[in-house]
């Protein structure tokens, strides 16, 4: 099952995974869910895990920038000019002793946020995954 999933993650294109989280968000923001307790929402975050980490925040920086994001344990995004595009704040949840995110890499993903002025909340805990 795990390594098909992985299989699945990584050959899947970041626009069909965008395509599948617009028709989510029209679908909630339609006020189809406004009937069932807590249906009814004032904001939209997205989250992903593990490589759906990295899925989830280039699809708020491409389509979805109001949209908060969180990261658990997803390939971090380094690049300030894209980064610059969320009107949305970030958490991640990272582990250092990871061999998949480096330390470095991981200071570079909360040193960017920082250099867009993105609002961050990035963790890095002792051990890996």
């Amino acid at each position: 099952f795990i390594p098909k999933a992985i299989w699945i993650a990584l050959s899947t294109p970041q626009e069909r995974v965008n395509d599948g989280l617009d028709a989510i968000c029209t679908y909630i923001e339609s006020g189809n869910l406004a009937s069932v307790p807590g249906g009814g929402i004032d904001k939209l975050a997205v989250m992903g895990f593990c490589h759906g980490g990295g899925k989830a925040i280039w699809y708020s920086i491409q389509r979805r920038v109001d949209a908060g994001t969180v990261v658990f344990y997803g390939k971090p995004v380094t690049d300030v000019e894209e980064l610059q595009r969320l009107k949305a704040p970030v958490f991640g949840v990272f582990f250092r002793n990871d061999a998949q995110f480096s330390k470095p890499l991981l200071n570079s993903f909360r040193q960017a946020l920082n250099d867009a002025n993105m609002e961050n909340d990035i963790r890095i805990y002792d051990g890996r995954w």
